[in-house]
């Protein structure tokens, strides 16, 4: 993918990151309300909302809920250090039938780099994405959606508490081993 470094992002408005989130909600649903209305992968049911909110390295993050699918979206507080590929500058994007998934990204947020999609939205801007649940036509309405995206958070987080409860086991294990080598060894 070529890249073309004087390509500038365009970045999304607000003087909040709640500001950010909701022009982000509206700009989503003047193009879910107008482009996706009646698709079959589209539940209008679950509506619109974000959720979660954090800010870390230059990034505002959070989930947002759209009648087509549930993402992790990442809004550049800065133009970050991530070139965009030569039709993806705000010039070049408008006019252009809206992607639903833009072209992936590695991305450093913090110290961990993410696989993200940039995303261009007219009167808005540029943000990453990514996508969590794309299918959400087995969901009645957002409550579900959230309860079922909480559900792996919650096995996600007790599946990280198992592994650090049995780092801590082996680390303790091994302690007791050297210590009887360390007696065992000085009689």
């Amino acid at each position: 993918m070529s890249t073309q470094a004087d390509a500038v992002w365009q970045l999304p408005p607000g003087e909040t990151a709640e500001g950010r989130l909701d022009a982000l909600l509206a700009a989503l649903r003047g193009f879910g309300d107008t482009e996706l209305a009646g698709r079959s992968f589209c539940n209008s049911n679950v509506g619109y909302a974000w959720r979660g909110r954090a800010e870390q390295d230059g990034w505002d993050s959070a989930y947002v809920l759209m009648p087509w699918m549930l993402a992790r979206v990442y809004l550049p507080l800065n133009a970050p250090p991530v070139e965009l590929p030569v039709d993806w500058s705000a010039p070049a994007r408008a006019g252009q039938p809206v992607q639903l998934i833009g072209p992936a990204l590695d991305v450093a947020v913090g110290e961990e780099l993410h696989r993200l999609h940039l995303q261009w939205l007219e009167g808005y801007g540029h943000f990453l994405l990514q996508p969590l649940v794309q299918n959400l036509a087995r969901y009645p309405d957002a409550a579900a959606v959230w309860g079922a995206w909480d559900g792996v958070l919650a096995a996600r987080d007790r599946h990280r508490q198992e592994r650090l409860a049995e780092m801590h086991r082996q680390q303790a294990a091994v302690s007791r081993r050297d210590f009887l080598r360390r007696v065992v060894g000085a009689s």
